[in-house]
C-alpha cells in the first residue's frame, strides 16, 4: 500500500499538481477548460472563515510551494489531516464548494429529451468526502443517461437550486414538464424553486418503501 502512495505522490509531482486536493481540481478544471473548450465547467471553491475575517494562513509543502490555508479543501492525501476540517462543520464559510460539469454531448442529450421528464439522482458514499454528488439524467431513445452532474458543500435546498440554476444558464430551453427525484425534501424545494409549475413524481423505490 504505501509503494502505492509513493507511486501516487511521485506522479502528482511530475505532473506539478498539489498535495490539496481542491488545488487539484482546480487545476484539472483549468486544463480542461482548454482542451474541452466546447463542454462547461463551473468552479467554486471553499473558503473557511473566522467570523468576519477569512483565514489566510498557509502551510508550507515544498521549499518553494506554498497553498492558502483559504483554499483548503475537506481531506487531503497527505500525511497530516489535522490541517483540515469537514465541511458542513460548525465552522462558517465565507464561500462554499460547487462543481458543475455538463459536456457538449450531455446538453445535445438534454436538450433533445429533457422536456418531458428530467431526474435528479444523489448518490451516498461513493466518493472519500462528505459532498453531495448529484446526477441530472434523461430518458433517451436507448435508456436513461447522465447528462449533466454537479458536487454541493451541502445536501440543502439552496444549495442545489444554486447547481440547478447554473445548469438552466447552460440551458435556456430545458423546461422539463415532470420531475422524478429521491424522497428528498431539500431536492423537492429546490425543483420546485428552480421550475415553478413542473409535477415533482417520486421515484418508484421510495414510493414502494413507504408503501411497505
Amino acid at each position: 500500500m504505501c509503494d502505492i502512495k509513493n507511486h501516487v505522490y511521485k506522479a502528482k509531482r511530475a505532473l506539478e499538481l498539489s498535495k490539496i486536493d481542491q488545488e487539484n481540481l482546480r487545476l484539472k478544471v483549468n486544463n480542461w477548460r482548454t482542451n474541452w473548450s466546447e463542454n462547461k465547467f463551473f468552479f467554486r471553491p471553499y473558503i473557511q472563515s473566522d467570523g468576519d475575517n477569512i483565514k489566510e494562513q498557509t502551510i508550507e509543502l515544498e521549499s518553494k510551494h506554498k497553498v492558502e490555508r483559504s483554499d483548503i479543501f475537506c481531506g487531503n492525501s497527505g500525511e497530516d489531516d489535522s490541517w483540515y476540517e469537514v465541511l458542513g462543520c460548525s465552522k462558517q464559510c465565507s464561500q462554499t464548494f460547487l462543481y458543475v460539469h455538463q459536456t457538449s454531448w450531455q446538453q445535445r442529450l438534454l436538450e433533445r429529451y429533457g422536456s418531458t421528464i428530467s431526474l435528479l439522482d444523489a448518490t451516498y458514499k461513493t466518493t472519500r468526502y462528505d459532498l453531495a454528488l448529484f446526477f441530472l439524467c434523461v430518458r433517451t431513445n436507448v435508456g436513461y443517461m447522465v447528462v449533466a452532474e454537479f458536487i454541493t458543500q451541502s445536501e440543502d435546498a439552496e444549495h442545489i437550486s444554486e447547481a440547478l440554476q447554473q445548469l438552466q444558464l447552460w440551458n435556456p430551453s430545458w423546461k422539463p414538464s415532470f420531475f422524478m427525484t429521491d424522497y428528498s425534501e431539500a431536492e423537492l424545494l429546490a425543483i420546485e424553486k428552480c421550475f415553478p409549475g413542473t409535477q415533482v413524481y417520486l421515484c418508484d423505490f421510495h414510493r414502494e418503501q413507504a408503501w411497505e
